[in-house]
């Protein structure tokens, strides 16, 4: 933990700012990949579904 406080100290504001954008971005990214694997997994269930009853 020490050496994570001296290098907060050190941080300057854009260096943070910067970081806080990089997050960001990483985090919107990675939300909007599960929302898509999602919607395609229940896209694709719901497909097989409707043509197993149309088999039957």
């Amino acid at each position: 933990m020490t050496n994570y406080h001296k290098t907060f100290e050190k941080a300057t504001v854009p260096g943070i700012a910067a970081q806080i954008l990089i997050a960001a971005t990483l985090g919107y990214y990675l939300v909007d990949r599960v929302k898509r694997l999602l919607t395609t997994t229940w896209r694709e269930l719901l497909i097989e579904t409707w043509w197993e009853i149309q088999k039957s």
